[in-house]
């Protein structure tokens, strides 16, 4: 049609008046500027089409059946990063690590509200991109986050090696550790005393909680290192799937476990129990005087939290399930719905807790739910310090020292 209205205008013009040949002049042009629009909207609308339907369809589950001892504070949409380890509850708060792979933010949620109180952006100044933070574990208000290394790990170098950062969640940042020859962690570890880091290289590490300093490093032998260490009682893992207790100062076994799992994925520790996830997607309570195994459960979904009476984590069957911490025995449980529709989300299933407050994320319907656990009282004041936190660190051949900087909500 542009070819037909150009030729007819230049044939058009050779007889036309000045007046007539202005008018086709401008007519020629409009034409061309319609036909184009017309041209770019047919593609855009093909496009439109091609990316609705690449878009994968989302599932939304909801609540079958609840408990009594549950009860539904509120519900978001919000797409986190996948992994068992982005998700965690503090005491007032919760933690997790968004999609956003350049800047890898941590957001801080209200655990009352689920309202972001602050963006919380632990990043390394090391590249564009930078390193993602690989892990995050919570004990009271202590928070220890892990970064992934900046670049290919080869024998024991600290260059550039998968960092621990330990962040006391009323005062700040307390202290920085490489983890020398790895590129990550295979399993934390935290207790009330120590970080225990599984390196994923030939290396592992056991930290001082509250100053960062080294108490062990040690080479790998086979699956042991210590898990924990309290008051000179260490709590080893041992090739072949045992746990041992040792009193490091005879050095004299005091309990040897009966086998339990080749790995562990999770290891919690209160004052009488350790709790222990297990390669065979188990979770099992052992008698922390005796190494007794207390009770066991199976087919676990999801990653699993502890409370002060309760367990939660999510099941094959899509519950929500709470264990008495002593005992094992079922004591409340959610049963979620979901719409049948295909879709290429990843299921993603965390839960994360404190002491009242249970949090599920649900990833192929990217929800996030808040259950009030017992209806125990809560002080609802949020007292947290500082505001925002921007660690950064400086390139890896320089010494490993974070500023922290309190920034305005964006």
């Amino acid at each position: 049609m542009i070819l037909v209205v150009f030729v007819m205008g230049k044939r058009t013009l050779t007889g036309a008046t000045m007046k007539d040949r202005k008018f086709l002049k401008i007519a020629f042009f409009v034409s061309v500027y319609v036909m184009v629009a017309i041209l770019l909207s047919f593609l855009l609308r093909d496009q439109n089409r091609k990316t609705v339907q690449q878009q994968p369809q989302v599932i939304t589950y909801e609540i079958a059946q609840m408990s009594d001892v549950f009860k539904l504070l509120w519900e978001k949409s919000i797409e986190m990063r996948s992994g068992s380890d982005s998700l965690v509850a503090g005491e007032k708060d919760a933690f997790l690590i968004t999609t956003n792979i350049r800047y890898a933010p941590v957001v801080r949620i209200d655990l009352l509200t689920g309202e972001p109180a602050r963006y919380y952006l632990l990043a390394r100044n090391t590249g564009e991109m930078g390193p993602r933070i690989a892990t995050l574990v919570v004990n009271g208000n202590m928070l220890v986050a892990q970064f992934h290394s900046t670049q290919k790990i080869s024998d024991n170098t600290t260059w550039g090696a998968a960092e621990i950062m330990a962040i006391d969640l009323q005062s700040g940042l307390l202290w920085t550790q490489p983890i020398r020859g790895t590129h990550g962690a295979d399993l934390i570890v935290l207790t009330d005393d120590t970080v225990s880091v599984d390196g994923s290289g030939d290396n592992d590490f056991l930290f001082d909680l509250d100053s960062g300093r080294i108490i062990e490093d040690r080479e790998k032998s086979g699956h042991n290192y210590t898990l924990a260490l309290e008051d000179q009682i260490a709590y080893e893992t041992l090739r072949g799937g045992f746990i041992r207790v040792v009193n490091r100062e005879t050095n004299a076994t005091i309990w040897t476990s009966e086998f339990i799992a080749y790995t562990f994925y999770q290891a919690v520790f209160t004052d009488e129990l350790i709790i222990l996830g297990s390669s065979n997607s188990g979770v099992l309570g052992l008698n922390k005087a005796n190494g007794e195994v207390l009770w066991e459960i199976e087919d676990i979904l999801s990653n699993f939290v502890v409370s002060e009476s309760a367990v939660f984590f999510m099941t094959n069957d899509m519950e929500l399930v709470a264990v008495d911490v002593q005992s094992g025995e079922v004591v409340g449980k959610i049963t979620f719905s979901q719409q049948e529709v295909e879709n290429d989300f990843k299921n993603q299933i965390q839960v994360a807790a404190n002491d009242d407050t249970v949090l599920v994320y649900l990833g192929d319907g990217q929800q996030l739910m808040a259950f009030r656990y017992g209806f125990g009282e809560r002080d609802t004041a949020v007292n947290f310090q500082p505001s925002f936190l921007f660690l950064q660190i400086p390139p890896a051949f320089r010494p490993s020292v974070f500023t922290i900087k309190e920034i305005k909500k964006p």
